[in-house]
Formats: C-alpha cells, structure tokens, sequence
C-alpha cells in the first residue's frame, strides 16, 4: 500500500484535456498525480 492509498499494482487516476492551448492546430494536456504535460502541434 502507498502514501496515498493506492495498491502497488494501481495507477494514478489520468485526466485529458483536448484543446488546452487555443492558438496551435492541436493541443491537449495530460493531468496525472503532480505531473501536467502539454503537447501542441502547429
């Protein structure tokens, strides 16, 4: 068991969020823990 509850074989829960950036053709951001990651593609 973790810190946080989670049994050593569970993931973190993951959130998607399309369209993140409003300027680029495509972008998203992708939540999990304390880790955001942006992608964008022009």
């Amino acid at each position: 068991m973790r810190v946080d509850g989670r049994a050593r074989d569970e993931l973190r829960p993951v959130e998607i969020v399309p369209h993140y950036i409003e300027y680029p053709e495509g972008s998203v951001l992708i939540k999990t823990g304390a880790t955001w990651v942006v992608c964008n593609v022009t």
